[in-house]
């Protein structure tokens, strides 16, 4: 349940991204930068860890 709501996040995050950032910028960080990714689904979803 909590994995799917996890893909679900950042589906909508990654177009969020595309959206707001250069689409090209946007595709090379994701991939790169998990912990990166992480951080911001935190935010997204507001998880304090």
């Amino acid at each position: 349940m909590a994995g799917r709501a996890l893909l679900g996040a950042s589906t909508q995050l990654r177009y969020v991204t595309v959206d707001s950032v250069s689409g090209d910028t946007a595709r090379k960080s994701l991939p790169q930068n998990p912990l990166v990714v992480i951080k911001m689904l935190e935010l997204v979803l507001g998880v304090d860890s």
